[in-house]
């Protein structure tokens, strides 16, 4: 009971609050949130508010770094296994670690102007995958048995229509992606073809 009532109340409270937000300001909106950030509904920037863009920018980059040794972790340790053995040197561990860090942050520097883009892809390629085809797998798996006539039914065309939200949301984050590459490259001075 308190799940239901927590999620019916959260969900009312967003709708009303995303309502009001586009009704008021949604003809003014940028598509990357940072971009709105200070800004007054005819789009013009608040003079008293012009740090908060990179406020947001800071706090997000600080959340990236405290989570980045979570994200990197195993990638990195399935790299140095295969390519130095089970445990590798700490200083080549260290190197390795730099060397994922430099790449990883070029990455965000040089995507910093399609950070929807970049979010949007993310959210296609891992988010649905966990919050909707995973559980739904393992909720089927450990209750194969005990499930009902429709559950059988309903978690698989879940399953399936996360998977397809999943594909078809990445391939087209991808491809925006890749259309805002050039536009994004030339805001560092980029005059050669991506």
């Amino acid at each position: 009971k308190a799940c239901g009532a927590s999620f019916g109340f959260s969900a009312v409270y967003s709708l009303l609050i995303g309502g009001l937000g586009y009704w008021f300001y949604g003809a003014a909106t940028h598509q990357s949130f940072t971009e709105n950030l200070g800004r007054d509904p005819t789009g013009k920037m608040y003079a008293s508010l012009t740090l908060i863009p990179l406020v947001a920018a800071g706090i997000f980059v600080i959340k990236l770094q405290c989570g980045y040794p979570l994200y990197v972790q195993p990638i990195v340790k399935v790299f140095e296994s295969q390519l130095f053995g089970d445990v590798p040197p700490f200083q080549t561990q260290c190197i390795n670690r730099v060397i994922f860090t430099i790449i990883s942050v070029a990455f965000a520097v040089f995507a910093q102007r399609s950070l929807d883009a970049v979010a949007s892809l993310t959210g296609c390629a891992l988010t649905t995958m966990t919050s909707f085809v995973l559980p739904t797998v393992i909720y089927y798996r450990l209750c194969g048995e005990d499930l009902g006539r429709v559950e059988r039914v309903f978690l698989p065309v879940v399953a399936a229509a996360g998977v397809v939200f999943a594909v078809v949301g990445t391939v087209h984050s991808a491809s925006r992606l890749y259309h805002q590459a050039p536009t994004a490259a030339m805001s560092f001075g980029w005059q050669g073809e991506i």
